[in-house]
């Protein structure tokens, strides 16, 4: 375990992690403290960043922005201050950029605001104007010989009354500062606009990915070549709840549809500490096991590195990686667009390397809030401090002196999914993938309801039950809905005239690709029997009927079982009941009927013919009798 100063400093980054708006951000309006004077209209930003660290040997500038959009301001002057002496942790300078006039600090510069003129002090109404405060090297009168974490305070005043305030921590020489190696560690998952943004951030080549491979474009996947990077499961999955739940199908499912895309090794990211999690992570191949800064129940090996739990149900334990939980946390939780941010990050990275702690993993994890159209500023300003130095994450796993670490059994967390609902999206996603394969092309409906159903079980819905129980609860139904696509949709009722014929079948397939489907009936009577299963190719959008051979011993009312199966015999459809009213005789009777009808024909018809024969051979008087000596000339 890592000593309680740092344990205070983990509980101080909460608070940090709330005084966003006391510490600034990119947006003009502000709040001035109770005791400043407010002037409408007047918005002031620090323009850029605040530097997040200086020397003896460096220049220090910062640029103020204002704007009066009603009136003009006149006598307007900023000023810069520092504090004397360097603060020992986190929380005592969350609590002087809490409230910096309850700290001694010492005047540096005092101007008048840049406005054009030589005087200068005056803010024309719709005007935006800027000053930059410079600090010269060696001009903040610090011990040059002494790091530390200091603080600066940046106010403009209008008539001497101050109307803006603006404190931020500075890192003094932090070249002098313990060296920290840095494993940087970002993920990557969510919907597209999240991915791409994410992708941005981490531009930076020192920066190890973790991606869900299924989440990214064939573009995105390849502009990872040359990258350290290793896949998740699909939807980033809860794998902790899985495992609590005793149901690693479900981690099982995510797994497989990760290697369905992607051949790169995957890392397990955790909420909970404990060989359930491992175990369970470890049996679905994973190369190593990543436990959120948000949910962390141990802290990280002293100097860095990973944990080595041994043996849990005979097979060797996986690396197991602790994030940092201060640098990790405050990294995800400030806004990019605030002007301090990189400063805060620094000066975590600072207190840290002045405690001794080596070597920290910092995963901001799917938490982090990012600008999306640039590299992350803090994440860059942190890896590019000169006390600090950057180390691939294949090298903390890859290190042999990995410390043991005794883990419990299971160690349950209030944000675990219901065992209910992780059941059921494993039942929900078996039988979607059973669809799947009745189907002759790829189907975004089926797929999209995988997705949902995976998502809804994401790592980052554990942060809000209420919302994961919503989204749970939508993506099964979603998933039922998508599994009745193709149902039987005859009458309950059908007829069978005779003893030998076809029963027609009706089914419906509303999927946007067509299914092939093998129809199996049975009788539950033994008086009709069914003489083969057949197999037939549904359209998509459409419906057909298939005739079924059947045969009827007697006459009687008769249940089938109508259930639609894949080729190889997986349930597509569960079983409905038809009632065949089967009428054996009615088409034995008829048959003889219509046989005794044609004999009756039949002999009426040779009757007459005989008949018709013997009145042809008998001789008839012709109608013109010749008179005795005529000729044709007479008449």
């Amino acid at each position: 375990m890592r000593p309680a100063p740092r344990v205070i400093r983990a509980f101080a980054t909460v608070v940090v992690a709330g005084l966003v708006a006391l510490t600034g951000s990119g947006a003009m309006a502000v709040t001035s403290p109770p005791g400043e004077r407010v002037i409408a209209g007047l918005s002031i930003q620090v323009a850029g960043d605040v530097p997040a660290s200086a020397s003896s040997q460096t220049l220090y500038g910062v640029t103020i922005e204002a704007i009066s959009t009603l009136n003009p301001v006149s006598n307007v002057t900023v000023s810069l201050s520092v504090t004397n002496a360097p603060f020992p942790d986190m929380a005592s300078l969350a609590a002087f950029v809490d409230s910096p006039a309850a700290t001694t600090v010492r005047q540096l510069s005092n101007v008048p605001f840049t406005d054009g003129t030589p005087s200068g002090g005056q803010l024309r109404a719709g005007v935006r104007n800027t000053t930059t405060l410079m600090v010269p090297a060696g001009g903040f009168g610090l011990p040059a010989d002494a790091p530390g974490v200091y603080g600066v305070v940046i106010q403009l005043a209008v008539d001497g009354e101050t109307v803006w305030t603006r404190a931020s921590p500075l890192t003094w020489q932090p070249a002098a500062l313990p060296q920290l190696t840095v494993t940087a560690v970002a993920t990557i998952a969510g919907a597209e606009s999240r991915v791409a943004g994410l992708l941005t951030a981490a531009a930076d080549p020192r920066v190890d990915l973790l991606v869900d491979p299924t989440a990214l474009t064939d573009e995105q996947r390849l502009s990872l070549e040359g990258r350290e990077v290793y896949a998740l499961p699909s939807a980033n999955v809860d794998v902790t709840s899985a495992a609590h739940a005793e149901t690693p199908g479900l981690i099982e499912a995510a797994v497989k549809r990760t290697h369905e895309v992607s051949s790169l090794k995957w890392i397990a990211v955790a909420a909970a500490t404990d060989a359930s999690t491992v175990g369970a992570a470890t049996k679905e191949g994973a190369t190593a096991v990543l436990v959120d800064a948000r949910w962390a129940d141990v802290a990280a090996p002293e100097g860095g590195g990973a944990y080595d739990a041994g043996v849990i149900d005979n097979s060797p334990t996986v690396p197991i990686v602790v994030a940092d939980g201060p640098l990790s946390s405050l990294l995800a939780s400030r806004s990019p667009a605030d002007s301090t941010t990189t400063a805060w990050v620094v000066a975590q990275a600072a207190f840290e390397a002045s405690a001794g702690a080596g070597s920290v993993v910092v995963a901001p994890g799917d938490a982090w809030g990012v600008e999306g159209t640039r590299p992350s500023r803090a994440l860059g300003a942190l890896l590019d401090a000169p006390f600090v130095t950057s180390r691939p994450l294949s090298d903390v796993l890859s290190a042999p002196d990995r410390k043991s670490i005794e883990l419990p059994q299971t160690a349950v967390k209030p944000n675990d999914a219901t065992p209910d609902d992780v059941v059921g999206a494993v039942s929900a996603l078996t039988r979607l993938d059973d669809l799947t394969k009745a189907t002759t092309t790829y189907s975004k409906v089926i797929a999209d309801a995988k997705r949902g159903v995976l998502e809804s079980l994401s790592l980052s819905n554990r942060a809000d039950p209420p919302y994961r129980a919503e989204q749970t609860t939508a993506a099964r139904e979603t998933a039922n809905t998508v599994l009745a696509s193709v149902s039987v949709t005859s009458g309950s009722r059908l007829l069978l005239v005779s003893s030998s014929g076809s029963v027609p079948i009706t089914v419906s397939n509303s999927l946007d690709v067509p299914v092939t489907v093998r129809l199996t009936v049975t009788s539950l009577s033994p008086i009709l029997r069914t003489k083969e299963q057949p197999t037939v190719t549904i359209e998509a959008n459409s419906d057909t009927t298939v005739k079924v051979p059947v045969s009827a011993i007697s006459s009687g009312d008769v249940d089938v079982s109508v259930a639609l199966r894949t080729e190889s015999g997986a349930t597509l459809a569960v079983a409905e009941t038809l009632r065949v009213r089967v009428r054996a005789a009615w088409g034995n009777l008829t048959t003889g009927v219509f046989t005794v009808g044609l004999l009756v024909l039949l002999i009426a018809g040779l009757v007459r013919t005989i008949r018709r024969g013997r009145k042809d051979t008998r001789l008839r008087p012709t109608t013109d009798t010749p008179v005795a000596g005529a000729s044709d000339e007479d008449a």
